[in-house]
């Protein structure tokens, strides 16, 4: 970003060819990029850690299964957290992905701008500047797609017999549209799934959780102008586990 911003001639990269007040508005926009990129990663993974926190609480077998997985992948690691451990939790991965399948951070995706007035096979006749966009919540819920894809399977995406992903957790694909897709497709969902799942996997491993009203279990998400959010407004009881 910041090398971008040097070719585009925004910023310098030698303090000494710099006036006092071009340091001044050079901090400046370190600072606003720093606050801009924080916002922009903290929003989204909080909701997602908070879907998974909630998706593994509806089921025991599953928050099993994830634990024992998750200890093995750090006993054959020293315990220590690092990219060899997150490549060793294929059900982990299964998990994130089907969360974001069904939880999804938006009902439209891959939205564009008509740049030239331009007729569909549908006969629809689209002006410039109109905005266009995929329906990624329907495409995610789309039988076609995903069998009984209106219900959550924490396996939907790994294969038992080889003890792996089906598919990897932050691909991208027509019928998956949790990242975008094409050119504009998120380039920070590497680092946002890995900071998801780091911090959902020492929750589980640290706390039981439970909902308050356990009989009611999750309630539905939130939808808002097109966002989806995680029922925020939920109580849930976190008890620390015993070593």
């Amino acid at each position: 970003m910041l090398e971008l911003k040097a070719q585009r001639g925004q910023i310098k990269q030698d303090p000494k060819a710099m006036t006092n007040a071009e340091l001044e508005r050079q901090v400046d926009i370190f600072s606003d990029e720093m606050i801009f990129t924080g916002f922009d990663s903290a929003g989204p993974v909080a909701c997602m850690v908070t879907q998974l926190v909630f998706e593994a609480m509806r089921d025991k077998d599953l928050t099993r299964a994830l634990r024992d997985e998750i200890e093995a992948a750090l006993a054959a690691n020293n315990g220590e957290w690092n990219t060899q451990v997150l490549t060793s939790v294929p059900k982990l991965d299964s998990f994130t992905r089907e969360s974001l399948r069904v939880n999804g951070p938006t009902l439209l995706s891959v939205s564009r701008t008509v740049m030239e007035p331009m007729e569909l096979k549908s006969g629809l006749r689209l002006k410039r500047g109109n905005i266009i966009s995929n329906a990624s919540w329907l495409i995610h819920n789309d039988e076609d797609h995903y069998k009984q894809a209106h219900e959550f399977d924490p396996y939907r995406f790994y294969d038992e017999k080889t003890n792996k992903v089906t598919t990897k957790v932050t691909t991208a694909s027509s019928s998956f549209l949790g990242y975008g897709y094409g050119a504009q497709m998120c380039p920070g969902r590497h680092l946002g799934i890995r900071m998801s799942q780091i911090l959902f996997a020492k929750l589980l491993m640290q706390y039981n959780g439970e909902f308050e009203n356990a009989k009611a279990g999750k309630p539905p998400n939130i939808v808002t102008s097109g966002q989806v959010l995680p029922p925020y407004h939920t109580k849930v009881i976190m008890k620390h586990r015993k070593a």
